[in-house]
């Protein structure tokens, strides 16, 4: 015969168990962390910093003749000539986490945005997020962590 015994807690400690499962299963959380890299980046390379925080490789000397010519400053590299690669840049969040892309758009000459990225990319690396960054994400979902410990 088996007896059936009543744990003190078990309740407690069954809410609290789903309370961490929805944490890690939290678009809103996601939507946060995805603004916040978007916002990393963008900041960034509009300083003319990559990833590690160095300042972008300068231009080379036909090119910054050719911006000059146009118009466009040659003193800071911040990857922007028109505009259109950094305004295609966004995300998606879901319940399972987040997704930063560049959207399939095309410049004023049809070049496509996401490939411009890919090749930018590898001479100044600026699409992905800093050390610094991972530390400021990972506190926010260690806050949501003791927010959802504490119900």
């Amino acid at each position: 015969m088996t007896a059936n015994a009543k744990i003190k807690g078990i309740r407690e400690v069954t809410a609290k168990f789903l309370n961490i499962k929805k944490v890690f299963r939290n678009r809103a959380l996601f939507e946060r962390v995805g603004a916040f890299m978007k916002f990393s980046i963008d900041k960034r390379t509009s300083a003319g910093e990559d990833v590690q925080g160095n300042d972008f490789k300068p231009y080379s000397p036909l090119y910054a003749m050719f911006r000059k010519k146009t118009g466009h400053s040659t003193s800071k590299v911040n990857l922007r000539y028109t505009g259109s690669m950094m305004s295609a840049l966004t995300y998606e969040a879901t319940p399972e986490g987040v997704r930063i892309y560049f959207m399939p758009t095309h410049d004023k000459k049809g070049v496509s945005n996401p490939m411009k990225a890919f090749f930018l990319n590898e001479e100044r690396e600026f699409f992905g997020i800093s050390k610094e960054e991972v530390e400021l994400i990972t506190a926010m979902v260690q806050k949501d962590f003791r927010q959802a410990m504490r119900k």
